[in-house]
């Protein structure tokens, strides 16, 4: 059966990313890009337990990108891969915390028990289900079910609910919403406030209520 990880690949060459997501596609959603920063917004907008990068990617560095996504807050595990033996390369990156770093040529099962070692691990320490009374949250698929029941949520309404169910009793800020929503826009603070009002009313019967902070943002009593 296939299995539900789904992997975010950056290369520049095309035809290893097609022959990846052909090769991996019984354990592996591989979802291949040329370009980083539509990697960095797709994971962004998108359930991703994990993430690749060549090192070498024209025009930007991989740690770059590594850094450029811990910043926004993506905590999913980050594999390297490159030709290039110098192990200095190697022992710098994993001293700075990326998770894993692998060298080509690289047979598909060794690969492949990587990336199942650090999903694993990454989802031990962070569990894809929050459960909040009558509420259930699942974090990878994504989906809402209130006393059993379907909820379909729009995937900013989604993001802005596992924010506040993953910090239960903690006041989320607005700006730190924002900022996770729309980190490349500028938009005012008021669309949050859209948003909360249509949770509100999708999760009528919810028996813990999302209040307002006046003037900071808002908190999930439960």
């Amino acid at each position: 059966m296939k299995s539900n990880y789904q992997v975010v690949w950056v290369d520049d060459d095309m035809d290893l990313l097609e022959a990846v997501s052909l090769n991996l596609q019984d354990e592996f959603n591989v979802k291949g890009f040329t370009d980083p920063e539509g990697a960095v917004k797709f994971i962004q907008d998108n359930p991703t337990d994990a993430i690749v990068l060549d090192y070498h990617i024209p025009g930007r560095n991989a740690y770059d990108v590594f850094k450029d996504l811990r910043m926004k807050k993506v905590r999913q595990p980050v594999l390297f891969l490159t030709g290039d033996t110098d192990v200095n390369i190697k022992l710098n990156c994993l001293d700075l915390g990326v998770d894993d770093f692998l060298l080509k040529p690289i047979s598909t099962e060794e690969f492949s028990a990587h990336l199942r070692n650090r999903i694993r691990a990454f989802r031990h320490k962070n569990p894809t289900t929050i459960k909040l009374k009558n509420l259930e949250m699942n974090l990878s698929d994504p989906l809402v079910t209130l006393d059993g029941r379907q909820i379909a949520l729009t995937p900013k309404e989604f993001q802005i609910l596992s924010m506040l169910a993953s910090n239960p009793n903690t006041v989320v800020r607005k700006t730190e919403i924002v900022e996770k929503l729309w980190p490349e826009v500028k938009v005012e603070e008021n669309n949050v406030d859209t948003h909360i009002s249509n949770l509100r009313k999708k999760l009528a019967g919810f028996s813990s209520d999302i209040k307002t902070v006046k003037c900071f943002g808002y908190i999930l009593k439960v």
